[in-house]
C-alpha cells in the first residue's frame, strides 16, 4: 500500500545549498541518519499508508492556492528517543500557512486523515543526529544563510524503501 504525503518540492540551487548543511552535520556528528540530497522537500501534509491515491490526487486537484514564496531562515532541532531531528527553519508566513491549511482541508473533505500536530513549516536535514565536539550550530548558519524561492507547484509524494533506501516519488503536480 503506497505511503503518501503532501510536499513542496526544492528548486536545485536551494537542494544544493541546504545538502552542504546535510553533510556538515553528518561530518560533525557521533552518530546522524543524513537526508539524502534527492529527499529534501517540506512537507504540508502527511497522508500515511492508503490505497486511496486517485482521491489524493482529487483533493490536491480542489485546492485554490495562489504561489508564493518561502524564506529559509536558521536551523532548529526536534528531539526524539532516536535522537536529534535537525531541520532549515522556514519562516512562518500566511501564504505558507494557508497552503498547508488548504491542503489539509481538502484532504479531509476527501476522508483523509492527517498530523493533528501544528505546522511547522521545515526541511529535514538529519534525523538521529549526535552531535562530536566538533559541531557548531552558529557554523551550520554559516553554511546555510536566510534564502527566499517562489513555490508554483505542490506535489503528491509517494514515499517507500527500495534496495534498504528511502525514495521519494512524485505521484502529481498540482500547478499553482
Amino acid at each position: 500500500m503506497p505511503r503518501l504525503f503532501v510536499a513542496i518540492n526544492l528548486p536545485k540551487e536551494i537542494t544544493e545549498a541546504l545538502y552542504k548543511g546535510v553533510l556538515y552535520l553528518r561530518d560533525n556528528s557521533l552518530s546522524a541518519n543524513p537526508s539524502r540530497k534527492e529527499n529534501l522537500h517540506l512537507t504540508l501534509a502527511f497522508i500515511g499508508e492508503t490505497p486511496k491515491v486517485n482521491n489524493a490526487i482529487s483533493a490536491l486537484k480542489s485546492i485554490n492556492v495562489t504561489p508564493f514564496e518561502i524564506t529559509l531562515a536558521g536551523v532548529g532541532a526536534f528531539s526524539s528517543k532516536e535522537g536529534k531531528l535537525c531541520f532549515a527553519k522556514a519562516k512562518e508566513s500566511s501564504s505558507l500557512s494557508n497552503a498547508a491549511t488548504s491542503v489539509r482541508g481538502a484532504l479531509a473533505a476527501y476522508g483523509f486523515e492527517t498530523d493533528p500536530k501544528p505546522f511547522k513549516p521545515h526541511i529535514t536535514l538529519c534525523r538521529q543526529f549526535a552531535p562530536s565536539s566538533s559541531y557548531k550550530a552558529e557554523e551550520l548558519c554559516t553554511i546555510l544563510p536566510e534564502t527566499s524561492f517562489p513555490v508554483g507547484e505542490i506535489s503528491l509524494m509517494r514515499s517507500e524503501r527500495i534496495n534498504g533506501r528511502l525514495v521519494y516519488t512524485e505521484v502529481f503536480k498540482k500547478i499553482l
